[in-house]
C-alpha cells in the first residue's frame, strides 16, 4: 500500500497538557462558541466528570463510550475532571484555568500514564459547515494499547503515525464516500479493524476519535462533526 501525497495538509494547531491554550482562527468569520469534547482512554472507569466554573458541564461516558461535546461561552475558566472508577471510587485527575476561544475546538483526551490519571488537551479551528466546498478531517488515537495508528482513505494511507493521545494533521478532502481503514504502522499495514464506510459531506468538518483496545478487539470510532 502506497503512502498518500497530501497536497493540502494543515500542521496540528496544538498538542499540549493542561495550561494556557493558544488561540484559533476560524475558515469563517462568524463567531461560534467553543466545542469541548471529552474522550475517556482510561479503562476500568464509569464515567468522567467535567466541571467549568462553577457548574458541571457534563458528564462523559466511561471507557470506550461515546464521545460528548459541550458548547461554553468563551471566556476563562477553572476546568475540574473527575474519574469515577467501576468501583465507585471518584479521583480528581486536573483542576486547571482555561481559556476557551471563540472559533476553537478542544478535545480532552483522559488517560493513564504509569500508573497515574492524566489529560491532554488537543485543540483545532473550527470551519462551520457550509464554508468552502471541501470536507475538513481530523482523527484522535485514543487506543490504548496502539503507540501509532495509520489511517488510509480508499486503500492509500492518508495519516501516518498517529500517537496515542493525540491528534494528527486536518487533511482537506473532496466531500464523497470513503472507506477508512485503521492500521497497524509497519510492513503490510496490518488493520486493527474492519474498514469504516465514511460519507463525508460538502462543507463538513469532521474529527474521527478511535479507541478502545486492540488486544481485545474492541476498538470503536466516533465521526463528530461540527
Amino acid at each position: 500500500m502506497k503512502r498518500y501525497s497530501l497536497i493540502c495538509i494543515s500542521a496540528v494547531l496544538a498538542l499540549v497538557c493542561l495550561g494556557a491554550l493558544p488561540g484559533c482562527k476560524s475558515h469563517n468569520a462568524n463567531d461560534t462558541n467553543p466545542i469541548v469534547s471529552m474522550v475517556n482512554a482510561i479503562p476500568a472507569t464509569s464515567e468522567i466528570k467535567i466541571a467549568v466554573g462553577d457548574a458541571q458541564a457534563f458528564a462523559g461516558s466511561g471507557f470506550n463510550g461515546g464521545v460528548r461535546s459541550y458548547r461554553p461561552d468563551p471566556g476563562t475558566y477553572n476546568i475540574a475532571f473527575t474519574v469515577v472508577r467501576d468501583d465507585g471510587r471518584r479521583v480528581t485527575i486536573g483542576h486547571e484555568k482555561l481559556r476557551f476561544e471563540a472559533l476553537c475546538r478542544y478535545t480532552f483526551v483522559a488517560y493513564q500514564s504509569d500508573g497515574v490519571f492524566r489529560v491532554r488537551t488537543l485543540t483545532s479551528a473550527v470551519r462551520k459547515t457550509g464554508a468552502p466546498d471541501g470536507v475538513e478531517l481530523r482523527v484522535v488515537n485514543a487506543v490504548v494499547d496502539a503507540h501509532k495508528i495509520d489511517i488510509s482513505l480508499n486503500a492509500i494511507v492518508a495519516l501516518p503515525g498517529i500517537p496515542f493521545g493525540a491528534q494528527s494533521a486536518t487533511i482537506d478532502l473532496d466531500p464523497s464516500d470513503y472507506q477508512v481503514g485503521i492500521l497497524e504502522p509497519g510492513d503490510g499495514y496490518k488493520p486493527l479493524t474492519s474498514p469504516l464506510s465514511l460519507k463525508l459531506q460538502k462543507g463538513g468538518d469532521y474529527t474521527l476519535i478511535v479507541s478502545g483496545r486492540k488486544a481485545d478487539g474492541t476498538i470503536t470510532t466516533q465521526l463528530l462533526e461540527d
